[in-house]
């Protein structure tokens, strides 16, 4: 993959965690749930993109981004944790009827997300992909 589609990608992690907070800043903490989840999910895309691996299923990013980042060591086993917490969450929001979520809980979320975030643009920023600014 070129940087151009990296950055987009990151570019794109950018913009739904910009909505996940327009939506808990509504009170809609189902769908900023889910967008918090998408964001991660991008940030996770556009770090296997710099390995040009291009996963067919969300799945397959998760299992990629493990042996290719959290077992060589350049993400934390931390970054693990948000995701997995991040998927379940997001079914819940996006499936279970009567899942409710707070604004503590969605506080929280996107607290891990910026963290995600920040550890993702580092990697990228040590490999010349992105300048500081994009985020």
């Amino acid at each position: 993959m070129n940087s151009d589609e990296i950055q987009a990608e990151f570019k794109r992690g950018n913009e739904s965690l910009a909505a996940a907070t327009l939506l808990a800043d509504a009170a809609l903490f189902n769908d900023a749930m889910s967008r918090a989840y998408y964001a991660v999910l991008h940030y996770v895309r556009s770090l296997l993109f710099t390995e040009d691996i291009v996963p067919q299923s969300h799945h397959g990013a998760f299992v990629h981004f493990s042996k290719h980042f959290v077992k060589t060591g350049r993400m934390s086993q931390d970054c693990n944790r948000i995701l997995g917490r991040l998927q379940k969450l997001r079914e819940e929001a996006d499936y279970m009827t009567g899942a409710k979520f707070c604004a503590e809980d969605i506080a929280s979320v996107l607290e891990s997300v910026r963290e995600f975030q920040a550890r993702t643009l580092e990697l990228l920023v040590k490999q010349g992909i992105v300048c500081e600014q994009t985020r």
